[in-house]
């Protein structure tokens, strides 16, 4: 028998044989992390089901019984043996729901080319690695397949192209009862205020920062959330890490961010894009560099896009 052979084989017997013990923890509301310890219970026990999402239980994982009746995102490890991730559902707080589903991933791009069977699949058992468009499709979908209104749109700089952030895509929801749409960004596990403190959609947003009025960015996890090691461009081989932690790797690096990537809002329709324009300027600008889009004024825009009752 080969070394590597002899190797593998070993570290087989270990994987089946191992006797560490499973280490569970839970992300609720605010994105912390709080263990969740086995317990002794006299109930049937009921394995942890294959589904990304399960309703509120007692399960087993791996022959040990865990309490997930609180809402949040379970993750289980056992050691060398497998790793599990599943959503319980907050059936009072929607908002908590979308943090949840933006948990099941890191920023990053490694699984940007998947569909959304194949990432729902893969969230079940490890971090998916996704930048802005594709985790707000793929929460647009988690979210609307649990009957919540929601909705992607996105953002756009009018100020020189460069050849990494050019814009931002958001995720808008309707709370229940309302008819006004709240955004909240699943990348950055955000959401945005204005100076009054109510919370903006994503058109209020970008007028806020055209019209350089103070945004709040109302952080609702401090969990990190940075994929560093493969965040690279696929065509050159070129890694974001050194640019991603200018924004995650201090305090003050979300505001110049919104600042350049948040100044007009658009929407991708069956029919092509269609942009919210403040003035001739940005007109102009958005027309030099997209000549098929559909251009509206700001009040135009609000009216086709934002003051629907749904």
């Amino acid at each position: 028998m080969s070394f590597l052979s002899a190797i593998s084989r070993f570290f087989k017997t270990a994987k089946v044989l191992s006797c560490d013990p499973s280490v569970v923890f839970r992300a609720g509301k605010n994105g912390v992390l709080k263990p969740v310890h086995p317990k002794r219970t006299d109930i049937q026990e009921i394995d942890l089901p294959d589904e990304l999402f399960v309703k509120a239980g007692t399960y087993a994982f791996e022959n040990e019984i865990y309490d997930c009746s609180i809402p949040g995102v379970y993750r289980f490890a056992k050691p060398q043996v497998r790793n599990a991730q599943r959503v319980v559902w907050d059936e009072e707080d929607g908002l908590n729901n979308l943090l949840f589903c933006s948990l099941l991933a890191i920023r990053g791009n490694s699984d940007d080319g998947s569909t959304i069977r194949e990432l729902e699949r893969e969230a079940g058992k490890r971090f998916l690695s996704l930048t802005c468009g594709p985790l707000a499709r793929f929460v647009e979908q988690l979210a609307q397949g649990h009957g919540m209104r929601t909705r992607v749109v996105s953002t756009h700089t009018l100020k020189p192209m460069n050849s990494y952030n050019n814009g931002h895509t958001l995720l808008e929801y309707q709370p229940t009862g309302s008819s006004t749409w709240v955004a909240f960004d699943v990348d950055k596990k955000c959401m945005f205020q204005d100076g009054k403190g109510s919370m903006l959609d994503a058109f209020q947003l970008c007028r806020e920062v055209a019209e350089g009025n103070p945004v709040e960015v109302k952080l609702l996890s401090k969990a990190p959330s940075l994929d560093l090691t493969k965040f690279s461009e696929r065509s050159t081989d070129y890694s974001y890490q050194f640019l991603e932690m200018n924004v995650y790797g201090h305090a003050e690096g979300f505001r110049p961010l919104i600042e350049r990537i948040c100044n007009i809002p658009y929407f991708s329709l069956s029919e092509g894009l269609c942009f919210g324009c403040w003035d001739d300027e940005s007109r102009n600008t958005i027309k030099s560099r997209y000549p098929t889009a559909k251009i509206l004024g700001a009040e135009e825009f609000r009216k086709k896009f934002y003051e629907w009752i749904f």
